[in-house]
């Protein structure tokens, strides 16, 4: 049922059928939550099992898993949220609608935001990119969450164009992550050199900034411009290692 749920998420709809399929998604998510609940022992039989999928990128057991998130013990409650925020940053806002209101509420709970914290201290690798990146897809995180992502943008194991990525398409339903984006764009960490040229015994540094960075802005939707015009205008005027010429680029492709 999972995994049949999370396929039919993925076919594509127009506007006659979109009706007919969020309303097969919301039966699809009732029934798997009453056969859960029907479930002999389901919280030591079923939940392991629904916390392993989750974790194999199968958003709809952590649906199911926020559904029942009062019903789970501390551990399996901890464990679902930051599976539930996996989900939302491999796949977006969009199917974890009905999630939101539980997360936020249980988020609310002090003791709860500190565990989350926790996991984020001890998360390394894909989790724990992807628990930050989630918690500000969903428009859940705090202060502790956003100096977690630009201490872990110093770091180079992190996947940082995929970081950007997904937080700019999510500009639409969270524009304050416009301000993230610029501090991770200004992070000093982007100051290294991408490639060193020298001819003619003189040298030419290219920053990663430039090199990369910057060209991903080049995906930002019309409305959301204004946000990065300063910037971009400041780095076109004033910018070294290659980035003048990637910044007026950048504002080239957007007239």
């Amino acid at each position: 049922m999972i995994s049949r749920w999370s396929h039919y998420a993925y076919l594509d709809g127009n506007v006659q059928t979109l009706g007919d399929q969020a309303a097969a998604m919301r039966a699809y998510r009732e029934c798997a939550v009453r056969v859960v609940r029907a479930t002999k022992d389901w919280q030591s039989t079923l939940v392991p099992h629904l916390l392993q999928l989750a974790g194999r990128e199968h958003w709809p057991a952590a649906v199911v898993l926020i559904e029942l998130l009062t019903e789970l013990d501390p551990e399996q409650q901890v464990e679902s949220v930051v599976r539930a925020f996996e989900g939302i940053a491999v796949n977006g806002k969009q199917n974890f609608e009905t999630s939101i209101h539980h997360l936020n509420a249980w988020l609310d709970d002090p003791s709860h935001r500190t565990a989350i914290h926790r996991q984020l201290e001890q998360a390394n690798g894909d989790t724990g990119e992807d628990l930050v990146v989630g918690l500000l897809r969903s428009g859940l995180a705090d202060d502790v969450v956003k100096q977690s992502l630009t201490t872990r943008f110093g770091d180079d194991t992190i996947k940082r164009p995929e970081v950007l990525e997904k937080l700019i398409v999510s500009f639409d339903d969270q524009p304050d992550l416009t301000q993230v984006v610029i501090s991770l764009i200004e992070h000093p960490a982007l100051d290294a050199p991408a490639n060193v040229t020298v001819r003619n015994g003189e040298r030419t540094e290219t920053s990663l900034r430039a090199g990369t960075y910057l060209h991903l802005l080049t995906s930002v939707l019309p409305q959301h411009h204004s946000s990065f015009v300063p910037l971009l205008q400041k780095l076109a005027q004033a910018g070294k290692n290659g980035e003048s010429e990637a910044a007026r680029q950048v504002l080239d492709a957007w007239k």
